[in-house]
């Protein structure tokens, strides 16, 4: 399932790019995490995150790879991880695949910042897929309203 979203915010990138690089932050804006650390860095720019995710009776944790790029304003999100630690593996139970970013774009005041989020999964149960389709649209919206919701705190 394939899914974008774009606001732009009125806040700078340095701003916004400081929340989302953040993985400890990732449940205060993402709709359905319900915990999120920090469990390895891999280097400067390559984490791997611990999510929880949940709605309803569904309950799932997964390791994610978060690649952190400054330079281009860009963090993404991978799943499976690219590393040999086969911890990492065995854990994401539902999770098939999933590759998720925010593209951060500078408007010409500064002041504010065209955000881009692309996400792009599958699990590995297909009443799960099923489900989430039908509930994607409506997320992605809570997420730029949550998302919004937390920049708007840290201002």
């Amino acid at each position: 399932m394939e899914y974008r979203a774009e606001q732009n915010v009125s806040l700078t990138a340095e701003q916004i790019f400081a929340i989302i690089s953040d993985v400890e932050s990732y449940q205060d804006f993402l709709p359905w995490c319900q915990g999120s650390r920090l469990v390895e860095t891999l280097s400067d720019d390559r984490h791997i995150g611990l999510l929880l995710i949940g709605f309803q009776h569904f309950k799932e944790k997964f390791y994610s790879e978060v690649v952190v790029d400054r330079q281009n304003l860009r963090v993404e999100m991978r799943v499976p991880i690219e590393c040999d630690n086969p911890k990492y593996h065995k854990a994401n139970n539902a999770v098939k695949q999933l590759y998720a970013y925010w593209q951060l774009i500078p408007c010409n005041d500064g002041a504010q910042t065209n955000v881009q989020f692309y996400i792009d999964f599958s699990m590995k149960l297909k009443l799960y897929d099923q489900i989430l389709s039908l509930m994607m649209k409506d997320t992605i919206g809570k997420m730029a309203e949550a998302f919004i919701i937390r920049a708007k705190k840290l201002r």
